[in-house]
């Protein structure tokens, strides 16, 4: 039981939020590396991803009306990295 928890704490974090630029996106879609794991942004567009590898990863975030947005990350054992994203609208023009 003790080494399950060890372990556990050796998991990189990833946590931040997810704008407009102007205004925070609640319920934007944000996922890790292609949908291994995934959440949804807050009502203050604040988000978390836990128990992550560590490595070369990819963050996606995606959200009705707007681009998605990619970030690339490098996650070590036990890293907490806050990640701010900014999505932009779709231009119909």
């Amino acid at each position: 039981m003790i080494w399950l928890c060890q372990l556990s704490a050796q998991k990189a974090t990833i946590f931040g939020t997810i704008s407009s630029g102007t205004e925070s996106l609640t319920g934007a879609s944000v996922v890790f590396d292609n949908g291994s794991i995934g959440t949804v942004s807050d009502a203050s567009g604040k988000y978390l991803l836990a128990n992550l590898p560590e490595g070369e990863h990819q963050v996606q975030v995606s959200y009705l009306g707007y681009k998605v947005a990619i970030a690339k990350v490098v996650l070590r054992r036990g890293e907490e990295k806050t990640l701010i994203l900014t999505c932009r609208k779709i231009s119909l023009a």
